[in-house]
This record gives C-alpha cells, sequence and structure tokens, in this order.
C-alpha cells in the first residue's frame, strides 16, 4: 500500500500491473510468483490499522529529529504534523471519519 501512495496508483488493479512489469525487483523482496488483485485486496481487508500508524509514529520521530535545530520562521506552541492529503483519500473508505 505503501508503494501505491507512493507511485499514486488509483486502485488496486494499477498497483498489481505497476508491481507485475517488476518481476525481478519482487523476486529480490521474496516474492516467488506473480501478484494478484485479489491478493492485494485480502492483505489490505486483513492488515491491522495500528500498522499504519505505528509507521507514521517513527516517521515523525525521524523527521523531529532531522529539523530539531531548524527555525521556519514562525513559533507555534503545541507541535505540528502535516500529512499529505493523499492519506485521506486511501483511508475514507474504510475510517468514514477521515
Amino acid at each position: 500500500m505503501a508503494l501505491a501512495q507512493r507511485t499514486k496508483r488509483r486502485n488496486l488493479r494499477l498497483l498489481a500491473s505497476a508491481l507485475g512489469a517488476v518481476p525481478t525487483d519482487l523476486y529480490h523482496a521474496g516474492f516467488t510468483s506473480r501478484i494478484h488483485v485479489s491478493t492485494l485486496a485480502g492483505a489490505s481487508r486483513n492488515r491491522s490499522w495500528r500498522i499504519h500508524a505505528a509507521l507514521a509514529q517513527r516517521l515523525i520521530n525521524r523527521a523531529r529529529a532531522l529539523c530539531a535545530g531548524e527555525h521556519f520562521g514562525l513559533e507555534l506552541d503545541e507541535a505540528v504534523h502535516p500529512l499529505d492529503s493523499s492519506t485521506v483519500d486511501l483511508c475514507r473508505s474504510v475510517f468514514r471519519w477521515a
């Protein structure tokens, strides 16, 4: 799903097509056969949202460490975490509040 978001794939069929275009890369990543749309759909349906939350927290912590000494020209009382709006598109079908 991270690859889908990074490459701006709008649906699982486009993602499966993109993955099928690089079979040697998939082999080196541990996949021995072609990835089908149904496989992606099942993995997406069964994956816990907590995985994505944990990844987001790790990325936020990493960004904080990288930008610790930076001055951005404004002072804020609280931490600000900007997120790419494509995340909302990806989550809206699962989480109605998104």
